[in-house]
């Protein structure tokens, strides 16, 4: 079995991602953070800095984004 025929076995496909999250900063960001609160996952992996600053709290996007969506 292939890796991608893995992934597809294991892949959740979501119709309707609700739009609980909006960043000014950087609005293509959103669908990723929009989709990660929607299937409550623990985890999203980014190089993004724009991704990045919304974990660390001494800015304030991401003190903001820690009170709204505590992990």
């Amino acid at each position: 079995m292939t890796l991608l025929q893995r992934l597809a076995d294991k892949a959740v496909y979501v119709k309707d991602v609700p739009k609980q999250f909006t960043y000014d900063r950087d609005p293509k960001d959103e669908p990723y953070v929009n989709l990660a609160l929607a299937v409550g996952a623990h985890y999203l992996v980014s190089w993004d800095n724009d991704l990045l600053d919304l974990m660390r709290e001494e800015t304030a996007e991401g003190k903001q984004f820690r009170e709204r969506f505590p992990i």
